[in-house]
């Protein structure tokens, strides 16, 4: 057995199928079927449901998976060498190549029907060269592919499923809509004497994980932080009690399995006349002089500003991002009056 690290997970290879079956009269020094068998070979791979952060970054893995598809019914195709010839195989891909890179994957992706979505098929054994008695290729085996049997087969090398990494990776923007469908033909593989004779292709769904936000998110609209006497602010860094308040998002679209593939990322911005005094610390300007506004989270822990937070995962339903504010001294001297402030924010699900 053999193992490979892919986009940051582990799989395990497992070996092809070399029959120990006498090679058959009528196909020797070349490819053919077994009696009975189709005329193609039509293999899925089945990936099932995935989901990916709205906000997920071009290049970001989807999904990484291992997978198994046979023939049903059984049709095989039989490769023979008694070390006379050269067995040729071209797995082409039948899906555009996407043209751009993406950083930490390498070789070839294919479009998927899916715009914002590609696909990178890896076979394994007996496409890969990893078996002694295996098809050998100098660039490896992502579709598309060539590969040779230059040597002699101590038996018939037969094909009837295929065992393969299957990568989706984010492309592009995905648009809007749950979920998307994979459902695609994208390789083909002709040998010596069998021309088109497996083809192979994915299907699963994919969704982007991400909530609503209503018109009025924040609750309460506007947060009291209470009345003051300009004589309890006695020194730089003076805070009064916090206040609670809360951002909701509605029918946020989530693995329901429970295991959560995004979070929810909020950016605060000071806006309508008030300015960051302190960002790193969440503090931002108020109409008083000497008095700020500090951010905090449900944990009294600070909240900056300008930039993104992680705040909380992202599960099916409704959410509530929870904060807490409070006035904080920013001068030695403070003045009177109403003391307001106000904040823009933005979402980001990663």
């Amino acid at each position: 057995m053999f193992n490979r690290l892919i986009a940051g997970m582990l799989f395990t290879l497992i070996t092809g199928l070399l029959t120990t079956t006498p090679v058959s009269a009528d196909i020797r020094n070349t490819c053919g079927w077994d009696p009975g068998s189709a005329a193609k070979i039509d293999l899925v791979l089945d990936l099932g449901a995935h989901y990916i952060p709205r906000d997920a970054k071009v290049g970001d893995v989807i999904a990484a998976r291992k997978l198994y598809g046979k023939s049903d019914p059984i049709s095989v195709i039989r490769c023979a060498n008694n070390g006379d010839t050269v067995l040729n195989l071209d797995f082409r891909n039948d899906s555009p190549i996407v043209q751009n890179s993406f950083p930490g994957i390498s070789g070839t992706v294919m479009e998927t029907n899916i715009p914002g979505i590609g696909v990178q098929i890896e076979p394994a054994s007996p496409y890969d060269g990893v078996a002694q008695y295996s098809w050998k290729s100098p660039t490896g085996s992502i579709i598309p592919f060539q590969a040779v049997i230059d040597f002699q087969l101590p038996a018939d090398l037969a094909h009837n499923s295929i065992k393969a990494y299957v990568t989706l990776i984010k492309t592009g923007p995905i648009a809007s809509g749950q979920p998307h469908q994979l459902d695609q033909t994208l390789g083909t593989a002709s040998y010596t004497g069998v021309p088109d004779g497996l083809s192979v292709g994915v299907m699963g769904t994919v969704t982007q994980a991400e909530c609503n936000v209503t018109q009025n998110p924040v609750t309460p609209i506007e947060v009291n932080l209470g009345d003051w006497k300009a004589s309890d602010f006695t020194q730089q860094g003076y805070t009064t009690t916090a206040k609670d308040f809360s951002i909701a998002l509605n029918s946020c679209v989530a693995d329901a399995s429970g295991n959560p593939v995004a979070n929810a990322y909020i950016q605060l911005d000071p806006t309508a006349g008030s300015t960051g005094w302190d960002d790193d610390q969440g503090v931002f300007t108020s109409s008083v002089a000497g008095i700020g506004i500090q951010l905090l989270d449900a944990n009294d822990r600070v909240v900056p500003l300008k930039k993104e937070v992680e705040h909380m995962p992202v599960s099916a339903g409704n959410i509530d991002l929870k904060f807490k504010a409070r006035y904080y001294q920013t001068d030695t001297t403070v003045g009177a009056g109403k003391a307001e402030g106000a904040l823009s924010f933005t979402i980001f699900y990663k």
